[in-house]
């Protein structure tokens, strides 16, 4: 037991040296004739109790026993030597913490013996406070580091204790929440709740568990134990509250949290050990035993700061577990496999919640190839410098400031703009100065813009060369760094586009005369169209005016002139007649087909329903001749068209299905549509006789006929008006054909809103 032993007086203290260490074997005694001098050995060694006289040169005894206390925060026993007479003394020093006070004159043995005893007993009485206190510090700081809520409680409900958890739950101190009720605190009620676990277990003095939820609306696992006196009288309980609406979830975090632990220990590229704080390895990951070449069992145990033959990695080691952080680099050798290696070490140690490093981890990398890695980075610097400086057009890293200050620019940038670069870099001449004035204020705007939203920029504007000379630039670029109270680092290139913009000049130019031409062009279409107009005319007056007297006169000829004409005379004025017939429906045709190519067309909702029903009344004659069965399937929807063209399709295709059919057969017509979001499809099915494979690229052209008029009398023109008609609605259309058995025809179009 070390005793620092302060008198004034040098024979006092040779004495009280020389009986109490006979006294006491275990006593060592060190003295000390001033307070300042104690104070100095107090800094240097430690001592187990403090004896000191109050009647001191200088600084005295109770001066000394302050400094102790209030300066210098040291609790060690403290035991005051006084003379008789001297209460106010006494009184001040236990005040100040002296932990017992003696008379001075003890000058026999029997009264060392008593200060002897005085000492053990204090020092005694310090160690057990000292290990209680620290008991209890660990004791709070288990509940502190627990996530259950612990509350103890006293008979009242009282909160005698609430650990750190717990308080947090609803935002204050532990110590805030002594004396208040439990129910009032967790529960915002007035009253114990009847069926809670605390009341319970202090009903029936047993443990008691239950759910509570919290008006929050969590959920709470409560347990509630009740504490009994030596007499099995229960007067206080704690109760531990687990939060268990997240316990899944933790549950689920806590196994990721272990998952990635052991993907980052056992996985990384890194080599990664444990030490404990004495520097002994006690786990590693595979990686270091590969990186070491040795085995777990050699290297769990390894003392890295005694059993190594490298003395800077224990220095290390040493350093992080004092100050928090070590680092090696250098060729290491394993002393357990006796392998080579360049290996790069940081040490961190590891703290617990009081801030105390209590153990530490190594991350090991393997560098050896680091002398090629920094080669080849080197080529690749040499490289993209090559690559930088052949790239078209300068590139550039600036300043997002108001001169756009260049931090960088490749030696294109001289030929472009006729200044030398380390002008601009110097700020002789900013580029600012470069870009034109009238241009000056678009391009700070659009670059601003594309900076704020974190996209790329791509503009063009004029720059003044050196020479004064007026040139285009296309820039292309994007902020690439930030830093706070810094501007932004733009990084980007520049292009010469003078030239291209010359093009788009004279490219202008040709497409004004362009349009002038189309211009031109149009008018003349507009004077063939009326041209077209009036020929439609004429052949639809002068040419079909002789037809009509032709019919005209054939038939007068064959109902008054019968019995004056002989047989061969009457079949030549019915042939004539019939061709005049023809003649005029291939021209009432070619005049329909005519105007497809010169009418307008503006679209409107029409209903294919209401087109059957027009075309079906206009046919109603000959679908009787032929004793046609028209099947119609409802609904037929509205589509976008005119009316016009839609009953002219309707009509030539309804007119072909009831006209070729083969002799014998009665025409069968199945009419229907199908809907799609955007389109209808109107579908006209016949059991006619069906298109050859080798006529159906045919049938949609101008006059092609694929049967004799004497067989199936017509034109030639009813489909090539159908496709022409699709055409001007913007539609599509088709068929499928079975020879001898039918074809289906379909159009597509545009489907009308709400159709």
């Amino acid at each position: 037991m070390e005793i620092l032993f302060i008198d004034d007086d040098p024979s006092i203290s040779r004495q009280a040296k020389s009986l109490l260490e006979r006294i006491d074997d275990d006593f060592q005694v060190h003295t000390s004739t001033s307070a300042e001098e104690a104070l100095h050995l107090l800094d240097r060694f430690e001592y187990d109790a403090v004896v000191s006289s109050n009647q001191l040169k200088g600084m005295d005894g109770i001066d000394f026993l302050r400094v102790l206390r209030e300066e210098r925060r040291m609790d060690i026993p403290f035991i005051m030597m006084t003379r008789e007479g001297e209460e106010d003394v006494i009184i001040d020093a236990l005040n100040l913490g002296a932990n017992r006070y003696i008379q001075k004159e003890i000058s026999s043995e029997v009264g060392y013996s008593l200060l002897a005893k005085i000492i053990v007993q204090a020092v005694e009485n310090y160690r057990n406070v000292e290990s209680l206190r620290k008991s209890e510090s660990e004791k709070r700081r288990i509940l502190d580091s627990t996530v259950e809520h612990v509350i103890y409680h006293g008979r009242e409900y009282e909160v005698l204790y609430a650990n750190k958890a717990a308080a947090d739950s609803v935002g204050k101190h532990p110590e805030d929440l002594v004396g208040e009720k439990c129910y009032k605190v967790w529960g915002d009620e007035e009253e114990p709740c009847i069926d809670c676990p605390v009341v319970l277990a202090y009903k029936t003095g047993e443990i008691k568990y239950g759910q509570v939820q919290s008006p929050d609306g969590r959920y709470w696992l409560i347990t509630a134990n009740p504490v009994k006196d030596e007499d099995g009288q229960i007067y206080r309980l704690v109760e531990v509250s687990l939060d268990i609406t997240k316990r899944k979830l933790a549950e689920k975090e806590l196994r990721k949290s272990e998952e990635l632990y052991k993907s980052l220990f056992y996985e990384t590229p890194l080599g990664t050990f444990h030490y404990d704080n004495e520097g002994v390895i006690t786990d590693c990951n595979e990686k270091f035993l590969d990186i070491i070449g040795s085995s777990r069992e050699a290297l769990i145990g390894l003392d890295m700061m005694n059993d190594l033959e490298d003395q800077e990695i224990g220095r290390e080691v040493k350093w992080s577990l004092e100050k928090g952080e070590g680092y090696y680099e250098g060729e290491y050798k394993s002393v357990t496999a006796g392998k080579k290696s360049i290996i790069r070490t940081i040490f961190k140690g590891m703290r617990n919640e009081d801030g105390e490093i209590y153990a530490g981890i190594g991350l090991v990398e393997d560098i050896t190839g680091r002398k090629i890695k920094e080669k080849a980075l080197k080529e690749i610097n040499r490289s993209l410098s090559t690559l930088i400086e052949n790239i078209p057009g300068t590139t550039y890293r600036c300043k997002n400031d108001e001169d756009w200050t260049m931090e960088f620019l490749s030696k294109d940038f001289e030929e472009l703009t006729g200044y030398v670069i380390e002008d601009v870099l110097n700020k002789v001449i900013t580029y600012n100065e470069l870009i034109h004035p009238e241009d000056r204020d678009y391009v700070r705007r659009e670059i601003q813009k594309a900076v704020k939203y974190g996209e790329s920029f791509k503009i063009e504007y004029r720059i003044i060369t050196s020479k004064d000379e007026e040139k285009w630039i296309w820039e292309r670029g994007r902020a690439v760094e930030y830093h706070e109270k810094e501007p932004e680092i733009l990084e980007g290139i520049l292009i010469d586009v003078t030239e291209k913009k010359e093009y788009e000049k004279e490219l202008k130019r040709y497409q004004n005369q362009l349009e002038e031409l189309v211009e031109k062009r149009t008018s003349e279409l507009q004077e063939k169209n009326e041209e077209l107009k009036s020929f439609t005319y004429t052949v639809s007056h002068d040419l079909r005016a002789p037809l009509r007297a032709i019919q005209g006169f054939g038939t007068i000829l064959l109902g008054e002139k019968t019995e004056v004409l002989d047989e061969d005379s009457i079949d030549l004025i019915k042939r004539m007649t019939r061709a005049a017939e023809w003649m005029d429906k291939l021209i009432q045709d070619l005049l329909n087909y005519s105007k497809l190519s010169t009418d307008d067309v503006k679209l409107k909702p029409c209903g294919i329903q209401e087109t059957v029903d027009v075309v079906l009344k206009q046919m109603e004659k000959k679908i009787k001749e032929q004793n046609a069965m028209i099947n119609v399937k409802m609904p037929l929807h509205e589509v976008m068209a005119t009316n016009t063209l839609l009953e002219q399709i309707v009509f030539n295709i309804i007119s072909n299905a009831i006209k070729f059919v083969p002799q014998g057969r009665n025409p069968k017509i199945n009419i229907w549509s199908e809907s799609s979001c955007d389109n209808v499809k109107l579908y006209i099915e016949d059991n006619g006789i069906g298109i050859e494979e080798e006529d159906r690229v045919k049938i949609f052209e101008m006059f092609n006929r694929l049967h004799g008029v004497e067989s199936y009398p017509g034109t030639g023109v009813g489909l090539a008006i159908v496709k022409k008609a699709i055409e001007k609605l913007d539609g599509k259309y088709g068929f499928s054909s079975t020879p001898e058995r039918g074809s289906t025809f379909w159009i597509e179009l545009k489907k009308a809103a709400g159709g």
